[in-house]
């Protein structure tokens, strides 16, 4: 039997004034997933923390990407120019559900850093969720987009310079890969899922998590250096073209295949994995 570790409960607690939880919830998860031959987390950080609670069976199975439908090609001035956005002016982008253990409150703090820099841009959220009121109370001269898919969801990723997200509850982070495959310069911060998905200054820039003041400081950079805003593009977009679907799955196969190996001969009816490479 294997599990699959998607989602960072334990890190929830405190957005809900419940950290006390935090040490029984890792507690429940370590009893559960020892249950299993093998627990796969979706990125190596969080392959890390889960040994690091005790999980000991934990494998890394990455996300894939279509680097077709999320792409530069997408970028339309046309979109820009409807929310007021021209072309010397950057757009920070952040797609994501709008609750508050996202760390949006962080965004906040960063957009006050910024704004008391001098800075120009703009700032753009794509999403819904039940902070999005206060959100817009805080934010109110950010662009709120709602809810976007499909080809309007890969217009507002391609028509953005700058993608920022300061969440530290992910166990991956696939908002942060459909940037990144859309040639965006992409900031995270420390904690997760998403920092193991680029190199930092290479094709991402990695904040404290927790700091808006550092975020807003990782952000600025890109804001006032469009070559390096394009450099880091152009190596998250290159770094994406390698993380097909195909290829993730086909090593998640052949672990299965390792596992099945175990029991072969031991537990009736176990048969080699149709398609698993030997």
């Amino acid at each position: 039997m294997v599990g699959s570790f998607h989602t960072h409960f334990a890190s929830y607690f405190r957005y809900f004034h419940a950290g006390v939880f935090r040490g029984p919830g890792w507690r429940y998860l370590r009893w559960f997933y020892k249950r299993c031959d093998a627990t796969f987390a979706p990125s190596r950080s969080m392959v890390a923390e889960c040994e690091a609670h005790g999980i000991c069976n934990a494998r890394s199975w990455s996300r894939g990407i279509d680097t077709q439908h999320f792409s530069s090609v997408y970028r339309d001035e046309s979109l820009r120019a409807e929310i007021g956005v021209d072309g010397e002016t950057p757009l920070l982008l952040m797609v994501s559900r709008l609750v508050k253990e996202k760390d949006l409150d962080d965004l906040v703090g960063m957009d006050r850093h910024l704004k008391e820099r001098g800075l120009n841009y703009r700032l753009a959220l794509v999403g819904r969720g039940p902070y999005e009121a206060a959100l817009r109370r805080k934010l109110p001269d950010a662009i709120f987009a709602g809810q976007q898919v499909g080809r309007d969801l890969s217009r507002w990723y391609a028509s953005g310079d700058i993608f920022v997200f300061p969440s530290t509850t992910e166990a991956f982070g696939n908002v942060v890969q459909e940037a990144m495959a859309s040639e965006l310069a992409t900031v995270v911060v420390d904690a997760g899922g998403p920092p193991g998905i680029m190199e930092d200054g290479v094709s991402g820039l990695v904040a404290r998590p927790n700091d808006p003041r550092d975020l807003a400081y990782k952000v600025e950079r890109l804001i006032e250096d469009g070559e390096l805003r394009r450099r880091l593009g152009t190596e998250a977009r290159s770094l994406m073209l390698n993380r097909t679907w195909g290829r993730i799955n086909g090593a998640l196969l052949d672990d299965y295949e390792e596992i099945r190996r175990r029991y072969a001969g031991v537990v009736p009816g176990v048969r080699r994995l149709r398609g698993a490479r030997a």
